[in-house]
């Protein structure tokens, strides 16, 4: 069962009362008199501190429920946010005015680490741990939507299919792997690496000029190329499988009301036709061309 405290507020004149266990929790001693009401709602993140007191107003105005529950961060003891829920209620005299608010205060830090692991899960692509769709769209909110600085590479593995199908699924799974791996390589930490689905991997870049972009392209598919992937075979042995990958850019317009879609169906464009002009190369958006634009294979 999760650390439990228990406290009530006198509405009359905002006097406190906390349980030992509560009080141990927030580092007073047992001796301690009384907890001031101040000292307590600072221990609140100033963001659920915010949400307590929106709780209050929509109880107070009668939404029907002397109740409430909330998820807040309180600073403890030791100076680390932890996670707790507050629930409430507010008690009444024979005449039904509010006199005082009684609750608990649940720590669910163990159940908050659950489910941010399980959403930090389903952002990932499975089988090559890069992000997936859900991850893609979960590091947008998190950024700059008006970015100028943003580019979008798309890139695909050239033959892909007669690989797998020489090689088998397995085979073809491990060198998926392997690829994420030594693309991570060419990437800084904030550069986010999404696989799409199948063989189609995007790269989400931001705060490099158009020619750095395509520099980038331009060592993620020579590090590809540059030597074979070696790969256990199931039943035993090893594959020497060489692969090339073939990319497609383009940067984030100003104007678009979808930045991403934008971006999207413009390096899409300019993959479909780095695989037409014969693969392992990397191609911009035509619309806008960068400079010395990369457009030789190895």
């Amino acid at each position: 069962m999760a650390d439990c405290g228990v406290w009530e507020v006198s509405l009359r004149n905002g006097r406190v009362w906390c349980s030992q266990a509560l009080k141990a929790t927030l580092g007073y001693p047992e001796t301690y008199p009384r907890v001031p009401l101040r000292r307590l709602l600072a221990r609140l993140h100033p963001v659920d501190r915010a949400g307590l007191w929106t709780a209050l107003r929509r109880v107070r105005g009668g939404d029907g429920s002397a109740q409430f529950r909330l998820d807040a961060r309180l600073r403890l003891a030791g100076h680390a946010w932890v996670w707790h829920e507050i629930i409430a209620e507010f008690q009444h005299d024979e005449q039904g005015r509010p006199v005082a608010i009684a609750g608990l205060l649940l720590d669910i830090s163990r159940r908050k680490q659950h489910e941010e692991q399980a959403l930090a899960a389903s952002q990932l692509d499975a089988l090559t741990g890069a992000l997936n769709r859900r991850g893609l769209a979960r590091h947008l909110e998190g950024a700059e939507q008006d970015a100028m600085d943003r580019h979008l590479i798309l890139l695909d593995i050239d033959h892909f299919k007669q690989i797998n199908d020489t090689h088998g699924h397995p085979v073809g799974d491990a060198l998926l792997r392997l690829m994420v791996k030594r693309l991570r390589h060419e990437l800084r930490p904030d550069d986010c690496l999404v696989r799409l689905g199948g063989e189609e991997f995007a790269v989400l870049i931001s705060g490099m000029q158009d020619d750095q972009a395509l520099a980038l392209a331009e060592r993620l598919r020579r590090r590809v190329a540059e030597a074979p992937f070696h790969v256990d075979v199931p039943g035993g042995g090893q594959a020497r499988v060489a692969m090339s990958i073939s990319l497609g850019i383009a940067r984030q317009s100003g104007d678009a009301p979808d930045p991403l879609g934008q971006m999207m169906a413009q390096a899409d464009r300019a993959l479909y036709a780095a695989k037409h002009a014969g693969r392992n190369r990397v191609l911009t958006h035509a619309a806008e061309p960068f400079p010395q634009e990369q457009q030789r294979a190895c």
